[in-house]
């Protein structure tokens, strides 16, 4: 009865693959499918690290083939066939590092099998491995041994172009995404095709990746473990302002952007002593914000629109503060504590 279950699953996501991955594509957008089955067996690693288990990740992508090589615990030798076959073997939720992922539950590494036509997964442990290899979904080598390799997990995956039509992966939009994986993990290395990448000051160095204007002053740059934020104004009166919640792009807002407005606001409000609107705070605005919240909901299949009013939850339903009271908090001291900033502040809104 299981393995009629794992196999109608993979065979949903070989006939409705945009219903697990989005659009297709071509490879051209960063959108595009192929890019997100790989942002999942990433964030996998990525989990792992989070976890405090492998400080480095290694990506090989030469000719369409996918090689992904993390350095944490891998997976335990029992688990590794229904971690890439079963859908209800789901995300590790029951542990509490992993109650701030935002992937898709254990589905990353199914959906990815399901829509390669060559897939192997090896993990690594104490001086053993076990390596499985599939095609389109359906098992066909198995392999276990000693080994010297460090533990860990190897990903190899080919994505089926009957699927996901004829694509190729760009580099540019590789190393976007590896940059961006970096600068929300302040030292984690990634190493794509040879070449490694590490941020040492987070969503700063995202900011002068992203952007290059001339800022009105110093960026501000606040970060705790529960969150990270980096802001600062420019003389063009467009607002860009790029949100993440456990690594998911917000791209289209929510609660959070809200609440930054809202803190902001309140803060330049106390420090200058004069009421700032939210409106006014916005104009030429640039802004970076990295929540990590336990359990977040979100207000669309997409995950790009965030409904969490607070920063925890637990079983019980009982919460943490809000996301608004501890943006309020943070850039209150981080305003305060910068004389020179509220100088420039002053000026900008005396014009």
């Amino acid at each position: 009865m299981e393995n009629i279950r794992t196999m109608e699953c993979l065979e949903h996501i070989r006939l409705r693959a945009s219903m697990y991955i989005g659009r297709i594509g071509n490879g051209d957008s960063p959108c595009d499918g192929i890019y997100t089955i790989l942002k999942e067996i990433i964030m996998n690693s990525i989990d792992e690290h989070q976890a405090g288990f492998g400080k480095s990740i290694v990506l090989d992508i030469q000719d369409n083939r996918v090689k992904v090589r993390d350095f944490g615990r891998g997976i335990p030798f029992d688990k590794v066939f229904r971690a890439a076959t079963d859908p209800m073997m789901g995300g590790r939720y029951d542990r509490v590092e992993y109650r701030k992922t935002v992937g898709l539950n254990g589905l990353g590494l199914k959906i990815t099998n399901a829509l390669s036509k060559h897939f192997m997964i090896t993990s690594y442990r104490s001086g053993e491995y076990m390596s499985l290899t599939f095609s389109k979904g359906d098992l066909i080598r198995s392999d276990k041994g000693q080994t010297s390799e460090r533990d860990g997990l190897y990903v190899e995956f080919v994505p089926d172009s009957e699927i996901l039509n004829e694509y190729a992966f760009r580099m540019d939009i590789l190393k976007d995404i590896v940059n961006e994986y970096c600068c929300l993990h302040k030292g984690l290395a990634i190493t794509l095709n040879g070449v490694e990448f590490i941020s040492k000051n987070g969503l700063l160095d995202m900011l002068d990746n992203t952007c290059n204007p001339i800022y009105r002053y110093p960026p501000i740059h606040i970060c705790d473990e529960r969150f990270e934020i980096v802001f600062t104004h420019i003389s063009d009166s467009e607002e860009f302002i790029r949100s993440y919640v456990n690594d998911q792009h917000t791209k289209d807002g929510g609660t959070h952007h809200k609440a930054f407005y809202q803190a902001l606001a309140f803060a330049l409000s106390k420090c200058l002593n004069k009421k700032i609107t939210t409106k006014q705070c916005r104009k030429g605005l640039v802004a970076l914000i990295k929540l990590n919240i336990q359990w977040p909901i979100f207000a669309n299949a997409g995950k790009t629109i965030l409904g969490s009013r607070y920063m925890w939850y637990d079983e019980e339903e009982n919460h943490g503060p809000t996301i608004y009271e501890t943006f309020k908090n943070a850039l209150l001291k981080g305003i305060s504590d910068n004389e020179k900033v509220l100088t420039e502040f002053d000026a900008i809104w005396e014009q």
